[in-house]
């Protein structure tokens, strides 16, 4: 018998997983570093586009809120 994938779930579906590196800043929500994190990740792996158009983006707000927030590090 194989030993089990941890990267698959029961569904046979692929489990990504992101390390998060605390910034040099204390105190942050831990919800917003995830997302950053996780869109920090993916855009080292893809590209996005908009109606055919390349486009980069820097920055991402939650709904609702008027906040936003930078998901590459100011020197990047």
């Amino acid at each position: 018998m194989e030993p089990k994938n941890p990267n698959i779930d029961e569904q046979g579906d692929y489990i990504f997983r992101f390390k998060i590196d605390k910034r040099e800043d204390k105190g942050k929500d831990l919800r917003i570093e995830y997302i950053r994190v996780t869109l920090e990740k993916l855009l080292d792996m893809i590209t996005l586009y908009y109606r055919g158009e390349k486009v980069k983006v820097d920055s991402f707000k939650l709904e609702g809120f008027p906040e936003t927030y930078r998901i590459f590090p100011p020197n990047s």
